[in-house]
């Protein structure tokens, strides 16, 4: 009897970890449909902070391009005034 309940026990152990590995792996495409969608709402919002960041640098390009007109052209008129 002893030993019967023991191999019940052990049977019974063996069923438990299948069915929790059946589960786990029922639920894995689950995980990774989520996971998925998780990366291309990321690579969205990378995608956008990249554009961002490009439409920035370039207006900053412009503004230091502009500064840089008008400070040549108060040099010019500096020197233009002294002479």
């Amino acid at each position: 009897p002893a030993e019967q309940a023991t191999e019940l026990l052990r049977k019974r152990d063996s069923l438990v970890t299948r069915l929790e590995r059946s589960e786990a792996t029922a639920a894995l495409p689950v995980a990774l449909g989520l996971l998925r969608a998780e990366l291309r709402a990321s690579e969205d919002a990378c995608r956008q902070a990249r554009l961002s960041a490009e439409t920035q640098a370039r207006a900053a390009a412009e503004i230091a391009s502009a500064l840089d007109d008008t400070k040549s052209a108060a040099a010019a008129t500096a020197a233009a005034a002294t002479t």
